[in-house]
């Protein structure tokens, strides 16, 4: 479990670091945009295939009623922007504003 977690923040301070290679890419080379939306997308597909991941294991782990560990996923999403609500139907979860 916690090797999950630390690939988790490892995943969120790349993001936080690409994004910062990014906006000073943008500073220095503002006609680079074209290629600068294309690692942007390509960064987020990334992220949604670990989110995604991150809620099939979560969804596992609350269904072996580990609630502690579900905990666990549901705090780290969160730090990651990502709010999950958990319903009758399923889990939702939502980019936080």
């Amino acid at each position: 479990m916690s090797k999950i977690l630390t690939i988790v923040d490892q995943e969120r301070n790349a993001y936080k670091n690409s994004l910062a290679i990014i906006q000073a890419q943008l500073q220095n080379n503002p006609e680079r945009m074209s290629d600068i939306a294309e690692q942007i997308q390509v960064s987020l597909e990334q992220n949604y295939k670990n989110n995604e991941l991150l809620f099939s294991l979560r969804k596992l782990w609350r269904e072996a009623k580990l609630w502690q560990t579900a905990d666990e996923i549901r705090n780290k999403l969160g730090l990651l922007g990502i709010t999950l609500e958990d319903t009758p139907s399923g889990t939702v979860w939502k980019r936080k504003r």
